[in-house]
């Protein structure tokens, strides 16, 4: 009887483990197609010199991207590669940007994301803009965020919740593309 009592409360214990890593596995499932589907069919764009510093990139770097207008803002995911050896494109980073402009400035949060789902930097990029709508150069300014911020934690959530719940699953019941149409 000792035994089974045991053996019953290691079960009990152990329940949340396995609910968690039951989650982290669907999550990193959905990253890895989220990842495939912009690799497959995102705009081609990069992160120049100076600009992939400023957001934490190491070097300028090639990325495939998506955007979603919602109300007066930006959504973008950019999945970030490089090319390896045999020159296939292999997925390094992704961003997660959220934009919003008004006459007077635009503001972009960029949250860097590993290919885990783990959020790893954040930074807020800021830029003035004149009359004409044209930024000015001496209005720029940068903020890197504390991800451990119940602000930036519930931004994060809300951004991954958008690019993985929402979006991801109006992609999939899309009806495939046809050749030549």
């Amino acid at each position: 009887m000792k035994r089974v009592t045991i053996r019953l409360a290691i079960l009990v214990l152990s329940m949340p483990f396995v609910a968690s890593t039951v989650k982290a596995q669907d999550k990193s499932a959905e990253i890895s197609k989220l990842v495939q589907v912009l690799m497959a069919s995102g705009t081609d764009w990069a992160y120049p010199n100076g600009f992939a510093q400023v957001v934490g990139l190491d070097k300028p770097m090639p990325a495939k991207v998506m955007m979603s207008l919602i109300g007066d803002e930006a959504r973008k995911c950019h999945v970030v590669y490089e090319s390896d050896d045999e020159g296939r494109n292999r997925p390094h980073r992704i961003y997660l940007v959220r934009a919003k402009e008004t006459n007077q400035d635009v503001q972009e949060r960029f949250f860097r994301v590993s290919l885990d789902g783990q959020l790893e930097k954040v930074v807020t990029l800021r830029n003035k803009l004149d009359d004409k709508g044209k930024a000015i150069r001496e209005g720029r300014s940068k903020v890197e965020e504390d991800i451990d911020s119940p602000e930036i934690k519930q931004l994060f959530k809300t951004e991954m919740t958008f690019w993985l719940k929402d979006w991801l699953k109006k992609q999939q019941k899309l009806p495939p593309a046809t050749p030549g149409k």
